[in-house]
Formats: C-alpha cells, sequence, structure tokens
C-alpha cells in the first residue's frame, strides 16, 4: 500500500511538471510571437481611432515603417516630445497623413525611439531600433 501510494506522488509530481512546463512554453512562444519580433524589411502600423496597432515593435536599423491611416480623420505619426519632435527630428511627416493614406519612414537611428499622433498626442508607441 505504501509503495502504491508513493508512486501515485511521483506520478501526479511529474504531470504537474509537464503541465507547468508547457505553460511556460506557451507563454514564451505567445511573447516572441507578439510585440517583440524583429522586423527587419517592412512592417505597417495601423493607425487606427484611439491606438497604434502595434504599439509597440522592434526592427533593425534600415527598416521602413509604413504609417497607414485607417481611420476617418487625419493622422499625424512623429517622434517625442510633443509638440516639437525632437527626439527623432526625421522621425516627422510635417503634414498629417489623410485617411486611407499612409506615409512611410526608414528608421536609421538605433535605439528606442518613443512616439505619438502629433493631432492625438494620447495616442502613444514607441520603435525600438537595433544594428
Amino acid at each position: 500500500m505504501r509503495i502504491l501510494k508513493k508512486l501515485s506522488f511521483v506520478i501526479t509530481l511529474c504531470l504537474v511538471g509537464i503541465v507547468v512546463s508547457a505553460l511556460l512554453m506557451y507563454r514564451n512562444s505567445v511573447t516572441r510571437g507578439g510585440s517583440k519580433r524583429v522586423v527587419t524589411n517592412s512592417v505597417t502600423i495601423s493607425m487606427r481611432e484611439d491606438e497604434y496597432i502595434p504599439n509597440s515593435l522592434t526592427v533593425k536599423k534600415g527598416t521602413k515603417v509604413v504609417f497607414f491611416n485607417a481611420t476617418s480623420v487625419a493622422r499625424w505619426p512623429a517622434s517625442n516630445l510633443h509638440p516639437s519632435h525632437l527626439m527623432y527630428p526625421e522621425f516627422d511627416p510635417k503634414e498629417p497623413v489623410l485617411p486611407g493614406k499612409s506615409w512611410d519612414f526608414v528608421f536609421g537611428k538605433i535605439g528606442t525611439w518613443e512616439m505619438h499622433d502629433h493631432l492625438a498626442p494620447y495616442i502613444t508607441g514607441v520603435i525600438t531600433v537595433i544594428e
């Protein structure tokens, strides 16, 4: 009887370990597949009513980011700080992006660049540029 209890305990412990390991592997794969992915050629950020999708992105230096206006109002993506955009002055279209239109920008400076919508500064995001 004691051996059966010990065996049952060991089997239960192994099953718990397998379930925990599977959950951790799943969580890590979701994290890698989300905003942590590294883009090398071109990527599109959709400018929505109240957000950028994705709002956090890691790209390699030289990557083209297309900012597509998916709203019915003008949008204006730009680097912080609002309203000067001096953190990365080139990262600024200098005019609104009209509904259904897009603006492309090639990120040539390594760093973490916070951004906002110049016309709706509460809409924010961040683009990290790596070598």
